[in-house]
């Protein structure tokens, strides 16, 4: 008996190695639902058991009865016979029960499919996700699940133009107002990632209009990047309304308030930013960005310390317009070419940065950051040696101890 129960069982764990899924990584409910896609395999397993191979199988022999007691030998003889009957008979009604099961006529329903492609998904197995999602799709081709499920594989994979159509064939089929909005945003980062801003900023657009606080954002930094103040203020203002959103929107609005030259905006905003938290205060004290609120913006020093902050908070492209002030009125200051030149080379603009950055060194060889600057630009030109000459004049001049302005360098070793 022990036998027949190891090989009815041996279709479930081969199809769990089949989808190289180790159990351990399935919760039961996702071992459940393999065991239901095994079930249906097992319809044609020769390894089925018959009614008729089990209730044939022969039972252990009875214990012989004692010659002088003729009359319990009967009536053992009549229950060991009684309870054969029996035993037969419930074993070919199980029998019965688990071939009804096993040769059922439906297939696994979509949702043992979709969790299949999740526990697939969930150990990185993509491949086998996309097959769970198709089997998923062809059984109910106007389901918009297992086609969001395939867009967000293939994003995962960095496919953004499959992820792309999968995600469109998905919002045609949903009237989730929450679902289409987390698609969106899903398509908007696709579109990003082919260089597509402005689809980018549709996709989030339509994601914002259903309630999508991340979508809102995404169109902030993106017209913060592309030095869209006007439009970067509007989302801002919008995001502050969240309480989730409060403390950051808040900042960052107080930045563009202090690169249109508001003084007074910006400290309100900076100072509602610092209300929400004692660590939201503590971290716009160190960044010292609360004490230049309150200094006029009127000479080179303030200027170049507005375009280090905005540097340092990866805004590159806005960190242009006072910096470039801050030169113009003291252009003997080597760390205002420096951090210009920085700005420029994060903006793609490598012609401007290539005048900017060498005269910063040159104006300031004992200021690290612009040393590091220097020997960052040479690299990306393909002059390693010369990079070499910049990092070596100034001991530990890099990243390292400049800490991050933007996505590298300048940080509080390197402050103007």
């Amino acid at each position: 008996m022990a036998e027949t129960i190891i090989t009815a069982q041996a279709p479930c764990c081969q199809l769990l190695r089949d989808q190289d899924v180790s159990p351990n990584h399935l919760d039961h409910h996702s071992i459940a639902h393999y065991h239901t896609l095994a079930m249906y395999e097992m319809r044609n397993e020769p390894g089925i058991p018959t009614t008729t191979a089990i209730a044939t199988q022969p039972l252990p022999p009875g214990r012989a009865p004692a010659p002088h007691a003729p009359q319990r030998q009967g009536r053992r003889a009549a229950f060991r016979h009684g309870a054969r009957r029996a035993l037969l008979w419930m074993l070919a009604a199980l029998t019965l029960l688990g071939l009804c099961v096993a040769l059922a006529p439906d297939r696994p329903g979509i949702n043992q499919y979709l969790a299949a492609a999740t526990s697939a998904r969930a150990v990185f197995r993509y491949d086998r996700a996309l097959m769970w999602y198709a089997q998923a799709q062809a059984q109910a081709p106007q389901d918009a699940r297992p086609l969001c499920g395939i867009g967000e594989v293939r994003a995962a994979q960095q496919e953004p133009r499959p992820a792309i159509s999968a995600f469109q064939a998905c919002l045609a089929r949903t009237a989730d107002q929450a679902q289409a909005a987390k698609v969106w945003q899903e398509v908007g980062d696709a579109q990003q990632a082919l260089g597509n801003a402005a689809a980018a900023q549709a996709a989030w657009g339509e994601a914002a209009a259903r309630s999508s606080l991340a979508a809102e954002r995404e169109r902030a930094q993106q017209a913060e990047a592309q030095g869209d103040v006007a439009a970067a203020i509007h989302y801002w203002t919008t995001l502050a309304a969240s309480p989730a959103e409060s403390a950051d929107a808040q900042i960052q609005l107080g930045y563009l308030a202090l690169w249109n030259g508001d003084a007074t905006d910006a400290q309100t905003h900076l100072l509602a930013a610092a209300a929400t938290s004692p660590a939201v205060r503590a971290q716009l004290q160190a960044s010292g960005i609360l004490a230049l609120a309150a200094t006029p913006l009127t000479g080179a020093d303030p200027l170049t310390r507005l375009g280090y902050a905005l540097l340092a908070a990866d805004l590159p492209a806005l960190a242009v317009r006072p910096l470039l002030r801050a030169t113009a009125l003291a252009p003997e200051v080597g760390i205002g070419h420096a951090l210009l030149g920085w700005a420029y080379l994060q903006t793609g603009r490598a012609a401007l940065a290539q005048r900017e950055i060498p005269l910063g060194a040159h104006l300031a060889p004992a200021v690290s950051f612009a040393q590091f600057a220097a020997g960052e630009l040479a690299l990306a030109r393909g002059e390693p040696a010369r990079a070499a000459v910049y990092f070596s004049s100034r001991a530990g001049a890099g990243p390292a101890q400049c800490g991050a302005v933007g996505r590298a360098g300048a940080g509080a070793a390197c402050h103007p």
